[in-house]
């Protein structure tokens, strides 16, 4: 019989107990709701985008402070908590899902792109502090969904 794990995803969750929703979650109040309802995960996969092609001269600060926090502020308030269990336990996965506009960042998408590319900053970062564990993170990068 194959493993049970409790899988959470940061947006739109699929874990096998629990509120399926997680919006919200990138605040510091949603991470400790979060925490409280899951104190341990075996697989975090971090899934959340905020798409809106856009000049790059026509977003204003505050949208481009808002596409930054909905890709980025999200791993640094849900992760801590979770992350620290998985250590503790010596297992988990935490999954990014990124996009091809972390590397090929569309011109139309500066803000998308800028997101993404943090993103791939953050899981590495993340990956190097697993060093010697059985915990492991990995961004995936999609490639176009159109020719």
């Amino acid at each position: 019989m194959a493993a049970r794990r409790n899988v959470l995803t940061a947006r739109g969750s699929k874990q096998r107990r629990g509120p399926r929703n997680r919006r919200g979650s990138g605040t510091e109040a949603g991470a400790r709701a979060v925490s409280a309802h899951f104190p341990s995960v075996d697989i975090l996969v971090n899934q959340s985008w905020h798409l809106r092609a856009e000049a790059l001269r026509t977003v204003s600060d505050d949208d481009w402070r808002r596409f930054f926090r909905s890709q980025c502020d999200e791993r640094s308030s849900i992760e801590p908590p979770l992350y620290g269990a998985m250590k503790r336990n010596n297992w988990g996965r935490i999954i990014f899902i990124s996009s091809e506009s972390a590397l090929q960042i569309p011109v139309e998408m500066i803000h998308y792109g800028m997101t993404k590319t943090a993103q791939l900053a953050v899981s590495r970062g993340l990956a190097e502090t697993t060093a010697g564990t059985a915990v492991t993170v990995n961004a995936v990068t999609a490639g176009p969904d159109r020719i």
